[in-house]
C-alpha cells in the first residue's frame, strides 16, 4: 500500500517532503527519510528493469536476469 501511495504522490508531482506527508496521511504510517529513499531507489530500479525489458523485446535482444 505504501508503494502505491508513493507512486500516486510521484504522479501528482509532490516533493519528497510532500510524498512523506501524503503517505502518512493515506496510510497513517510515518516513514523516516531512509524509508522514502528506499522507495525512490526501488522505483528507479523497477523503471530501469522495465526499460531494459521493453527495449530488448522491441529490438529482439535477450537480456539475462542472472547476476
Amino acid at each position: 500500500m505504501v508503494r502505491l501511495n508513493y507512486k500516486e504522490a510521484k504522479i501528482k508531482r509532490f516533493t519528497m517532503k510532500g510524498i512523506q506527508h501524503y503517505i502518512a496521511y493515506m496510510t497513517k504510517i510515518w516513514l523516516e527519510w531512509p524509508g522514502i529513499e528506499y522507495l525512490k531507489k526501488t522505483e528507479e530500479q523497477e523503471n530501469r528493469f522495465d526499460f531494459l525489458h521493453n527495449y530488448s523485446y522491441s529490438n529482439n535482444i535477450r537480456i539475462s536476469s542472472r547476476k
